[in-house]
């Protein structure tokens, strides 16, 4: 019987011994993944396909055959990135109303899921991420429209739809601001504070990350234009939760879901 893994093949090997051989889908996949982690260490012009090869554990002839050039490596690379994070840091609002309790509920999942080393999304593509995005910023931004567009076909939508809800229900300063700018300033600063952490210049401990955690939402709630009324409910609220972190060196079962709400 079969058992090989979804996307491999058996085939022989010397004697009894039986290794897999994988489908062009999936080994296209890992060299692109491979490639991802190379252009957000060295840049687009630094990498090879010789690094790559290396990265990947594959050889340079075969990465051509799958990407005849740099260009589709690279395209490739920033797909694999892009879907990474689409699928495992931007949150599904189709069952949640727009409200100033989704609002404040949705700014603390994202922070949780910056912040936390529990969300579903492994430490590396979390790092490959923010370094692409911030390499992008740096140089034609392409990528970071890329990744931005993804947001703002389904997860932006929703935040300035509850930006609109807190506006009708009195619970937002007047204000003429943009809400299209509001929402790239309030997602890049996850990305930012993330980076920071990312690069070990934000604790590490449990309670300083929780505080950091918490500071960043009342941050990002000011920042929106929340009345301060409704900020100072609201945060004494969450500092009063039991929020989960990351996981640590003591922990087994790590858990960064946000408690429920008991209003």
């Amino acid at each position: 019987m079969d058992r090989s893994p979804p996307g491999q093949e058996p085939v022989a090997g010397k004697g009894n011994a039986r290794r897999t051989r994988l489908q062009p889908e999936m080994r296209m996949q890992r060299i692109a993944q491979a490639a991802a982690e190379v252009f957000a260490r060295s840049g687009f012009a630094a990498t090879g396909f010789r690094d790559v090869a290396r990265a990947s554990r594959t050889s340079e002839a075969l990465i051509y055959r799958y990407f005849p050039t740099k260009q589709a490596l690279w395209d490739a690379a920033l797909e694999t990135v892009r879907n990474n994070a689409a699928s495992q840091f931007i949150l599904s609002p189709e069952t949640a109303q727009p409200s100033t309790a989704r609002l404040i509920d949705l700014t603390m999942e994202l922070a949780l899921r910056f912040l936390s080393d529990a969300e579903v999304m492994q430490p590396q593509n979390r790092e490959t991420l923010n370094r692409m995005l911030l390499r992008s910023l740096s140089e034609d931004a392409s990528f970071a429209r890329h990744m931005f567009g993804a947001l703002n076909a389904g997860l932006s939508r929703h935040f300035q739809d509850c930006l609109q809800a807190a506006r009708d229900s009195g619970d937002m300063e007047p204000s003429e601001a943009d809400d299209s700018l509001l929402t790239t300033l309030f997602f890049n600063l996850f990305f930012l504070v993330s980076s920071l952490q990312m690069h070990g210049l934000l604790s590490q401990s449990r309670n300083e990350l929780r505080e950091a955690v918490v500071d960043l939402v009342e941050f990002q709630l000011r920042g929106i234009g929340l009345r301060a009324s409704v900020v100072g409910r609201e945060m004494k609220r969450i500092r009063s939760l039991p929020i989960s972190l990351g996981k640590q060196p003591d922990d087994h079962q790590p858990d960064s879901r946000l408690p429920d709400r008991h209003d």
